[in-house]
């Protein structure tokens, strides 16, 4: 099958497909327990069909057009269907990549709730397609939606999505209690000095540090924006140097420590050396980094003995 966006067509690319007329009632229980007729009818919208061992799913059952026409039937008639046949896609990746392709023949009105779930939930064709979860919805306007989002709405909602996310993130690692107030505000303030960065991603790439409330977090962003740490190699190293010290106590450090520790050392260092930044030219240093794990365990190791 070809596909109007060529991305879904190498998505779907070892997913072969079938036309065939088949029962209403076999992916639409309201209609199962009707008299089943041979009728044989079109549809404006082509009902795409996945067979799962056990039932029919209907894969673009977000199609409002589809679900509508559907719903006006009088008969567990047949249908003109297109059915999966063959694919390397499970069930749950298959449903994922038509709830994404069927955006486009949704209601406005829908519309803003259906997308931010996707990105929320980790939609599996959306990550295929686009990796870094705070351009997703810039992917979908673009690519999907042909613009259909104003600058302004794109920033509201992306807000909207990190939100839902550092809640989800906070929750999930038990990291503090959220105070509701306090977290609104932390991402208030990190908008307005950066909108491409997600609070909830730099939640995630803190997980190996020991976190008591949304100020740490604040902690760390605000030295990522200082220092214009915005690059995947900078996330890289950062994530790398949390991991190290974790590993190395067998438990979290704490960011609070930590970050004084860091600042501690780009103080000496920026004595002697101009436009200094430890983590690049000291951690990103392989040279130097047993050095400053020394340092670090030696400095920690004094905390814990306390």
């Amino acid at each position: 099958m070809i596909f109007a966006n060529p991305t879904f067509t190498t998505l779907l690319s070892k997913t072969e497909f079938d036309i065939e007329h088949i029962n209403v009632g076999h992916f639409c229980k309201d209609f199962s327990h009707l008299n089943t007729v041979d009728k044989e009818v079109f549809l404006d919208r082509t009902p795409i069909l996945f067979n799962d061992r056990v039932k029919y799913t209907l894969l673009n059952d977000t199609d409002e057009t589809l679900v509508k026409s559907i719903k006006s039937l009088k008969s567990n008639c047949k249908i003109l269907s297109i059915k999966v046949i063959k694919t390397d896609l499970n069930s749950s990746e298959l449903i994922d990549t038509f709830k994404l392709l069927n955006l486009k023949n949704q209601s406005h009105r829908q519309l803003e709730n259906n997308i931010k779930d996707l990105i929320i939930s980790g939609n599996y064709a959306l990550n295929y397609l686009c990796k870094l979860r705070q351009k997703q919805l810039g992917y979908i306007n673009k690519n999907l939606l042909t613009q259909k989002f104003s600058s302004q709405t794109l920033a509201r909602i992306n807000k909207e999505i990190d939100l839902e996310l550092c809640r989800k993130k906070i929750i999930e690692k038990e990291l503090f209690e959220i105070n509701e107030i306090n977290l609104i505000e932390t991402l208030k303030k990190l908008k307005n000095i950066n909108r491409k960065i997600f609070l909830s991603e730099i939640i995630e790439n803190s997980a190996d540090l020991e976190i008591d409330c949304i100020n740490d977090i604040a902690l760390i962003f605000n030295y990522i924006i200082k220092n214009n740490l915005t690059k995947p190699i900078h996330i890289s190293l950062m994530k790398e140097l949390f991991c190290n010290l974790k590993n190395e106590f067998k438990s979290p450090p704490s960011a609070k420590f930590l970050f004084k520790l860091i600042s501690e050392v780009e103080k000496k260092k920026k004595e002697k050396m101009e436009n200094y930044n430890f983590l690049i030219d000291s951690w990103g240093n392989r040279k130097e980094r047993h050095t400053i794990m020394n340092y670090f365990i030696e400095k920690m190791g004094i905390l814990n003995e306390r």
